[in-house]
């Protein structure tokens, strides 16, 4: 029974643990250690630590380097043609 909801996915194994329904609160702990391994907590950890402003300033970077990605993928697929 675990294995199903495991392999369809994490919003549907969740889904699966709401309370409304019949799953037994050990399958749905399971199952949220199951995803829980795979969490690098540090990093979790190190963006908490930040203040909302450093945190809103790191996202800002992490946009503009993509959105930089981005357009040099772009202007590389438009040379290549």
């Amino acid at each position: 029974m675990l294995e199903s909801y495991v392999e369809s996915g994490p919003k549907e194994a969740l889904a699966a643990c709401d309370k409304s329904s019949h799953s037994p609160p050990l399958a749905c702990e399971e199952i949220v250690n199951l995803y829980l391994k795979d969490v690098d907590r540090s990093l979790i950890q190190e963006n908490l630590r930040l203040s909302y402003v450093e945190r809103l300033l790191r996202l800002q970077r992490n946009v503009q380097a993509a959105n930089k990605l981005r357009g040099a993928g772009l202007r590389s697929s438009k040379t290549e043609r």
